[in-house]
């Protein structure tokens, strides 16, 4: 039997869809998050596809991760910046387990991570202004 999914689900799952067809990182960045802020709620709202929450989670961060590594795109700092949040902040524990499951991964993400990590304290600054500002 093939139960449908709940609609909160499905529209996460909708939104990290379109997460891995954009080209364009902004874009690519906010569906991501959404799809994956939905599924985080989800997770309360359903406890009985917790589960399968829980691997849709893990497979979206891998996919996301596998492209970043595979088309090695020109990444602006803003746009480093957000993946580094969302990386530190949404799916930390599914980072965690991929970064030990692939080497190969593991590897790229340090590469990642090390490409704006040179930024001068003021320019850090800068980029959380839009976090203090009243």
């Amino acid at each position: 039997m093939n139960k449908k999914l709940p609609e909160d689900i499905a529209h996460a799952l909708n939104l990290l869809k379109c997460s891995e067809n954009s080209d364009i990182q902004q874009t690519k960045i906010r569906f991501f998050k959404d799809g994956i802020d939905i599924l985080s709620d989800c997770l309360e709202k359903f406890p009985q596809y917790k589960q399968l929450l829980k691997n849709y989670k893990l497979s979206y961060t891998r996919s996301l991760i596998t492209n970043l590594s595979n088309t090695k795109p020109d990444i602006n700092f803003d746009d480093w910046f957000e993946y580094v949040l969302m990386f530190g902040v949404k799916v930390e524990e599914e980072i965690k387990q991929i970064l030990k499951a692939n080497p190969k991964l593991r590897t790229y993400f340090i590469d990642f991570l090390a490409l704006w990590a040179e930024k001068t304290p003021s320019e850090l600054k800068e980029s959380f202004s839009q976090f203090i500002e009243v």
